[in-house]
């Protein structure tokens, strides 16, 4: 058996999805203790037309696939870029615990089941794209964040995953018990319909999940509003930015004894805009099947103006020895040791940001920390958690795509095992709402992170952003920033989907 493992299964998502309607991916030790199909702006995917066509014309007579009782020693290759050790669902080298220990061996015992033997292979997107454009495969799967899987089925380069061709060899992509459903079906956002991309969590490894609010529930009770409280505004759908703003107006209200307190830390991704897609995705997809700009909406200007009332430049002053609203994180460290100081009442924080990043929670020093999503534009709109995360797919060139789907199924026998989702969850938060919290309301209402292929336009609006809210010198007007990226964003969509 070769022992290269560089192939991560699953992995995260960010935060601009959050203020129309909020935490990410790792790997996790066992002893820690339905989904909104939103075609939304924070979408990374792309889409075309011909992609779509293809993608969607099911096969409807398809050969069961008869797997041979012995594969002849084939090496099933595991294609993918590098990542952090932290999202590795494939480790690297000698197992370092227990858990590592008993993955081995499952790998070892399936390997000798079947005749085959893993192989590891790094492979960059550049290189992937490379590949597929000269009719070659990678591998049997490659792994990538799923924007990039997203961007190589617009360019039909894979092929969808939830076809009877995939069935007919095992890979059932819209089976619960097979795959992490959540972060399996977080590829349909491309065009509403085809899975392209799968993910797996269970015993082993879990994808976390995406953006949402860590709260100091001692500060928070202190200003009247207890974890419970908390939770129960979410339960009932109350949990808007009107009643955010109010909480965090409670602690300019409260004698906090001279100590310095900020209601809330924000950090922002230029990618992600987390806040504003709670209240309108940046990008979307029609019924038409065209993709558009949002930027010009009624929903964006009332996010940005919300941002600027909570985010705007008296806020970086101190109020009486404390900030009275919101303060935007500008230094993610000092961010962090504020908040683990009990000086932060909210913080903007996903799933990645728990247990083996930071330790486990509570990682303030004294207080206890709960978890809620994002708030969202309304009562009546939805949670929205934006979630980075890395998937498998399988390229159109695969020689032999039911074997390397028969094998994938296999491997999800090992890979995926619902039941240990709340056991994950549990071992990394402090409590039981906590747990609700993400299993209810974030993980079912994750979404996507801005397409890549239309960063540098979004980048240029997210600094715009910035630097109107703050008041610098050179910042545009709201308006002047609309009729600016509204159509750049627009034009860029239109070359990108040759719509």
């Amino acid at each position: 058996m070769k022992r290269k493992r560089i192939f991560p299964l699953a992995a995260l998502v960010l935060l601009f999805a959050i203020l129309a309607s909020s935490c990410g991916g790792g790997k996790t030790p066992a002893e820690q203790t339905t989904a909104t199909e939103q075609t939304t702006a924070t979408t990374v995917a792309t889409t075309a037309t011909s992609a779509t066509t293809e993608a969607t014309t099911a096969v409807s007579t398809v050969e069961p696939y008869t797997p041979p009782t012995d594969f002849g020693g084939y090496e099933f290759v595991l294609a993918g870029e590098t990542m952090s050790v932290n999202y590795q669902c494939w480790f690297v080298g000698t197992p370092s615990n227990a858990v590592e220990n008993q993955l081995l061996r499952e790998y070892e015992r399936l390997e000798t089941e079947l005749n085959i033997s893993f192989v590891g292979k790094h492979v960059t997107y550049d290189e992937a794209v490379s590949n597929a454009m000269a009719g070659k495969s990678v591998g049997d799967v490659y792994y990538s964040r799923i924007q990039r899987i997203l961007s190589l089925a617009t360019q039909e380069y894979i092929i969808p995953l939830n076809t009877d061709l995939m069935r007919s060899a095992g890979l059932d992509v819209d089976d619960p018990e097979q795959v992490d459903y959540h972060a399996t079906r977080l590829s349909k956002q491309l065009d509403g319909e085809n899975v392209w991309s799968v993910a797996f969590s269970g015993r082993f490894f879990d994808n976390r999940w995406g953006y949402g609010l860590a709260f100091n529930k001692r500060l928070l009770e202190t200003a009247g509003y207890p974890a419970d409280t908390m939770y129960q505004l979410v339960r009932d759908g109350k949990w808007t930015w009107e009643k955010f703003e109010e909480i965090c107006r409670s602690f300019a209200e409260t004698d906090w004894n001279g100590n310095y307190i900020l209601s809330y830390i924000g950090t922002f991704g230029a990618r992600m805009f987390p806040d504003i897609a709670t209240f309108t995705p940046i990008v979307s997809r029609g019924d038409d099947g065209k993709w558009r700009s949002n930027v010009d909406s009624p929903e964006f200007r009332s996010a940005a103006e919300f941002l600027d009332k909570i985010l705007g430049p008296d806020i970086w002053q101190e109020r009486n020895e404390y900030c009275a609203v919101v303060a935007i994180d500008r230094n993610g460290d000092e961010g962090i040791r504020s908040f683990n100081a009990g000086k932060v009442g909210m913080f903007i924080r996903n799933g990645q940001h728990f247990g083996y990043v930071y330790g486990r929670l509570p990682y303030s020093a004294n207080d206890e920390i709960g978890f809620i999503p994002m708030p969202k534009a309304s009562e009546d709109a939805e949670y929205v958690s934006v979630y980075e995360l890395y998937g498998l797919c399988i390229e159109k060139a695969n020689p032999d795509p039911q074997r390397s789907a028969y094998i994938l199924s296999e491997l999800s026998k090992i890979l995926n095992d619902p039941s240990y989702e709340a056991i994950n969850i549990r071992g990394l938060v402090c409590d039981e709402g906590s747990v609700e919290m993400i299993m209810e309301y974030v993980r079912p209402n994750s979404v996507l992170p801005i397409m890549y292929e239309v960063k540098t336009v979004t980048d240029d609006l997210f600094n715009n952003l910035q630097g109107y809210y703050a008041d610098l010198d050179y910042a545009k007007s709201l308006d002047e920033i609309i009729s600016t990226y509204h159509p750049q964003l627009q034009a860029a969509l239109d070359e990108l989907f040759e719509q």
